[in-house]
């Protein structure tokens, strides 16, 4: 079976070997270098990137950066990490809907947002989320798929806030991990703060200069969501190869446009004008979703589905808030019944996109609904 992910070694795991050699695993230089080498790729200074354990963990110290926010504006159709952290900050959760692109929909957020909410805009399966029309609001831009895709020439996660996930799926995987780009170098200290715990200084940060020192502050409750040098070594080794993970993800992209466009019952993605999406998943779409990904699986290719809304979830209906439990999102709940995603991992070999391919043309539209 094809599966609709697989993780890849881009190449050797040098810094990763040396780091478990040494005598410094938790957070330290290698997470430093790290958020360096990131900050170069995506155009800001080093002081506005902090590694984390994951990009569910990057998320929340994002929102609590923004004291005076009351309310949350999240997509519908998303991973369910997007509406958490307006739980656990005890915000009012408000649903937005979503476009053609399944990311999130202007009109909609234009229609629903108040002054000091914060947008959580998804760069949904890596496509590049619209937010031209929503300058001056308060923005997070939930990167968690989107690492390597381009706006106009500007990287995502530099418009406003990021945060980027390096989970196993991701097109940098080091088994979990996450960074945050912040909006401003002066959020730096509370973030780090917030990142472990409410210390003001890390381990590290209290060592390497000079003779170690035992005391520090703490001057408000964190969380312990900090990464460390054996995820950011192997991040560091998997950097050597992310250039040629895009390029094949790109090439796997265009091979399943060229093959299959002629299909007037597929919907294909696309990327908007002026950008460039990564192509972290390839969701198709069609009315036959469900024959589609049955009929794919009896010739051996796995497919799923990003993702089912979640206003519709238990947790959000029941959460007694007027805009969570009584949302209507009627392009998410349309849209949702009819994606479907493909294998498009980087490492894919020709015969299975081969077999990819093959298995959706032979798949009958009419014989399914008949």
């Amino acid at each position: 079976m094809i599966p609709v992910f697989r993780p890849h070694l881009a190449g050797a795991t040098a810094k990763l070997g040396e780091t478990l050699a040494s005598s410094w695993w938790g957070t330290g230089p290698r997470t430093e270098e790290f958020e360096a080498e990131f900050a170069r790729y995506v155009g800001v200074n080093p002081t506005r990137c902090l590694m984390v354990n994951s990009c569910t963990a990057a998320l929340p110290v994002a929102l609590l950066l923004w004291p005076d926010c009351k309310r949350v504006l999240v997509p519908g159709l998303t991973f369910i990490s997007s509406a958490l952290p307006a739980i656990w900050a005890g915000k009012e959760l408000v649903f937005v809907d979503v476009g053609e692109d399944l990311c999130i929909d202007q009109d909609d957020v234009l229609n629903k947002v108040q002054p000091d909410d914060v947008i959580m805009a998804v760069h949904m399966g890596g496509q590049v989320a619209d937010l031209s029309r929503l300058q001056g609001q308060h923005i997070i831009e939930d990167c968690a798929h989107a690492l390597g895709s381009i706006d106009g020439g500007d990287h995502v996660g530099t418009f406003a806030p990021g945060c980027f996930s390096f989970q196993s799926t991701k097109i940098l995987p080091i088994g979990d991990g996450g960074m945050i780009t912040l909006g401003y170098e002066s959020d730096r200290k509370q973030a780090e703060a917030l990142t472990w715990c409410g210390i003001g200084q890390n381990t590290w940060a209290r060592t390497k200069d000079e003779e170690y020192k035992w005391a520090y502050s703490v001057e408000e409750p964190g969380y312990k969501y900090r990464a460390n040098d054996v995820m950011a070594a192997l991040a560091l080794d998997q950097w050597e190869g992310l250039g040629g993970v895009l390029l094949n993800k790109q090439a796997i992209a265009k091979l399943y446009a060229d093959e299959l466009r002629d299909l007037d019952w597929l919907t294909l993605p696309t990327a908007r004008e002026g950008t460039s999406p990564n192509w972290q998943e390839y969701i198709v779409r069609t009315k036959f979703r469900d024959e589609l990904a049955q009929h794919l699986a009896q010739r051996g290719v796995a497919t799923t589905v990003h993702y089912y809304p979640i206003h519709l979830y238990k947790p959000f209906r029941e959460t007694g808030d007027v805009w969570a439990a009584g949302a209507t999102l009627p392009h998410t709940e349309r849209l949702w019944q009819t994606i479907l995603t493909i294998p498009a991992f980087a490492a894919m070999t020709d015969d299975e996109l081969e077999q990819v391919i093959d298995g959706i043309r032979s798949f009958t539209p009419n014989a399914a609904s008949s």
